[in-house]
């Protein structure tokens, strides 16, 4: 006897897709083995799929978690030394400078609202966006615009404003899409937690850095980490995009 069997195979997160299984001959327990075995194999495969899309995202996301870490903490930890040191200027002057620069980075939270809102709908295109703008902010203080003061604290203050919008996508945006899923909490636990590894690395790294190597230096690995934080949001939107469409609709 022959027959053509519906089978549901799940494409994604909260998508159904139809397929259709052709069976010939057999009786009705064979038939239903049969269509049982056809979608244990095609759900497996889909859902290996998934699986590694999600890892591979989930590692691009964090790997930017932990670069907007370093940056962030490292930037707001080291700053005052780094105008003491170059600028020769007091310390007290120094905090007195940097002290604005906090206040200042809250207006990247509206901004990369706003931006991913209107323009991306997708947050790591929209940090991606951001680390490119804190790269030409470090190139711009290793020409000509770093040999000024009031210049360096502007382009540092720029700089924390991005990694502040970073923060907000990566650790607060991202994972509200993960309601339906019931993981809200556990993406967001796991990104802070990514986030605090890159600071506890940043006091090692710039300490080092500022003692055996010299400021320029260590202008050449903020800059570098920007750049690494930006292939890292790069290299998730694709798949990010698609899943955050899953997950949504």
């Amino acid at each position: 006897m022959a027959g053509r069997y519906a089978v549901l195979c799940f494409k994604g997160t909260g998508k159904i897709k139809g397929v259709f299984i052709s069976h010939e001959g057999g009786d009705l327990l064979d038939r239903q083995r049969f269509i049982f075995q056809k979608f244990q194999s095609m759900f497996h495969t889909q859902h290996q799929k998934i699986l590694l899309e999600r890892h591979m995202e989930g590692f691009f996301i964090m790997a930017a978690a932990f670069i907007h870490g370093i940056l962030k903490d490292g930037l707001t930890t080291w700053i005052p030394a780094c105008l003491t040191v170059k600028f020769a200027i007091r310390p007290s002057f120094s905090v007195l400078l940097t002290m604005a620069l906090p206040v200042v980075s809250l207006c990247g939270i509206p901004a990369a609202q706003t931006v991913n809102r209107r323009f991306f709908q997708n947050e790591a295109a929209t940090g991606a966006l951001c680390y490119l703008l804190s790269v030409g902010c470090f190139l711009c203080m290793l020409g000509g615009g770093g040999n000024s003061l009031y210049g360096t604290v502007v382009i540092f203050a720029i700089v924390t404003s991005m990694m502040t919008a970073v923060n907000t996508l990566l650790i607060s945006l991202v994972p509200l899409h993960f309601g339906k899923e019931g993981r809200v909490a556990t993406v967001s636990g796991i990104l802070n937690a990514v986030t605090y590894l890159g600071s506890a690395a940043a006091s090692v790294l710039f300490g080092y850095t500022m003692e055996y190597a010299g400021w320029r230096e260590t202008q050449f690995i903020w800059c570098a980490c920007a750049a690494v934080g930006g292939l890292c949001c790069a290299g998730a939107v694709g798949k990010w995009k698609r899943n955050r469409e899953d997950m949504d609709g």
